[in-house]
């Protein structure tokens, strides 16, 4: 129910001050903030983190469907996979939704933008039946190291 930073040296610190019920799927946003999701209640916390450790949290958004990868857009926009739902869904930049973007997923799990020689502004999902890419053609993934 925590969240833990690991440093270069292997060192684990506690960053969260209560626990998170079911703690899974975790993303920094473009405003520095900490998105964790709650695998049990379904809810989107945002953690701000001062010197490390969390020092202020507070509910971004809320989805059903057991929420297990989260991903932000170039809009800021957050997908969210529903594990025990099968679905994607998109939370707005402001928090408000979610809008079903697919249903028939199973046991979706992570995503991720597309990099290289698969479009960027694509998601591809991880699935228990394999990866699975779902087109957007509206936005591309979020201006990362690893997106260049």
């Amino acid at each position: 129910g925590h969240v833990y930073r690991v440093d270069a040296a292997g060192v684990r610190t506690q960053v969260t001050m209560t626990a998170i019920a079911s703690a899974n799927g975790l993303r920094f946003g473009a405003d520095g903030g900490l998105y964790v999701l709650s695998y049990t209640t379904g809810i989107v916390h945002r953690l701000t983190v001062t010197a490390g450790r969390e020092s202020e949290r507070s509910t971004f958004g809320r989805v059903s469907g057991s929420p297990d990868g989260l991903m932000f857009d170039a809009r800021g926009r957050l997908y969210i996979t529903g594990n025990g739902s099968g679905e994607l869904l998109r939370l707005e930049a402001d928090g408000t939704g979610p809008t079903i973007l697919r249903l028939g997923l199973s046991a979706a799990a992570n995503l991720e933008f597309g990099t290289g020689a698969l479009r960027c502004d694509d998601l591809y999902l991880a699935t228990g039946n394999g990866l699975v890419r779902y087109e957007m053609a509206d936005a591309p993934g979020p201006d990362l190291p690893w997106h260049r």
